[in-house]
C-alpha cells in the first residue's frame, strides 16, 4: 500500500512537475496557473487533505453573502465535489477533500484536483462578477414557507 511520501512521488511523476512536501509535509501545487493547492496528510498518515484557495473575502456584506451561499452548497455535497470552508486568518474562501491515503491512487488524486478546480473556478468567477455564488451551487427552493432555525 501507498503512503503520502510514495502518493507525491508518483504524482510528481505522472504530472512532470517537482512536487516535495515542506517542513511540515505540506506539498503546494498551482493548478491551470490559477487554482493553489496544498496536499497535506494528517499526522499518522491515515487521511490525506486536498484543498484549494477560492478567493480573498474582504469584510462587509459581500464577504456575509459568500459565506451563506457557501453554507448553502456544502449542503449538496452528494452534486457538489468538495467543501468550501473560511479560512479566517487568511479571509480566505477555499474548498477541501479528505482521502484516505491508504487504496487511493494517483488517478483519483488527479481526478480530485480536476473536480476541485473545475468548482474552485466557477466560484472564483462567480466571486469576481460579483454575484455570491455560482448559479447552479444553490440547492431549489422548495415549496415550504419561512425560514429555517439558521436563517436560510
Amino acid at each position: 500500500m501507498a503512503g503520502y511520501k510514495e502518493l507525491i512521488a508518483n504524482l510528481s511523476d505522472r504530472l512532470g512537475e517537482d512536487l516535495f512536501p515542506d517542513i511540515h509535509g505540506v506539498v503546494t501545487l498551482i493548478v491551470e496557473k490559477r487554482v493553489k493547492f496544498h496536499i497535506e496528510s494528517d499526522s499518522v498518515e491515515e487521511f490525506m487533505i486536498l484543498g484549494a484557495t477560492i478567493s480573498e473575502l474582504p469584510p462587509g456584506k459581500f464577504r456575509e453573502n459568500i459565506l451563506k451561499d457557501a453554507l448553502k452548497a456544502n449542503s449538496r455535497i452528494n452534486v457538489n465535489p468538495g467543501v468550501l470552508s473560511y479560512a479566517g486568518r487568511e479571509n480566505l474562501l477555499v474548498i477541501h477533500t479528505k482521502l484516505f491515503i491508504q487504496g487511493t491512487s494517483v488517478d483519483e488524486m488527479i481526478l480530485r484536483i480536476k473536480q476541485l478546480t473545475s468548482r474552485a473556478k466557477k466560484w472564483m468567477g462567480a466571486i469576481n462578477e460579483g454575484r455570491s455564488c455560482p448559479d447552479d451551487e444553490l440547492p431549489k427552493k422548495s415549496g415550504l414557507s419561512g425560514k429555517g432555525m439558521f436563517g436560510f
